[in-house]
């Protein structure tokens, strides 16, 4: 789920990101058990990064970043319905993973 390539689960909330974020009507498939199934991605891609940096995997990071992008794409307003902080997770997830955190 980490590596270059986006799987289809990740590209499909990426579309549905870039849809909403340029005024265009989101994708008529995507629907909050895809919104909740992508935050436990978030989850998952975290704790099996922190897991890969204690044991030494030099691709830990690889992780955090997805689950960074993941988050980012997510803190859209019109994905977020609860308001949840994902913007300030998705630059903490960034900033673990090496990279500098942006906040919208």
């Amino acid at each position: 789920m980490a590596g270059a390539r986006l799987s289809a689960d990740v590209a499909k909330v990426y579309s549905q990101h870039v849809r909403l974020r340029t005024g265009q009507g989101g994708l008529p498939s995507f629907d909050a058990d895809e919104r909740d199934a992508r935050l436990f991605d978030v989850v998952r891609l975290v704790e099996a990064s922190l897991l890969g940096r204690r044991e030494g995997d030099p691709d830990w990071r690889d992780g955090l970043r997805r689950a960074g992008e993941l988050l980012e794409w997510l803190s859209h307003p019109e994905l977020n319905e609860y308001g949840l902080p994902l913007s300030l997770l998705g630059s903490a997830a960034y900033q673990l993973a090496g990279y500098p955190g942006v906040t919208p």
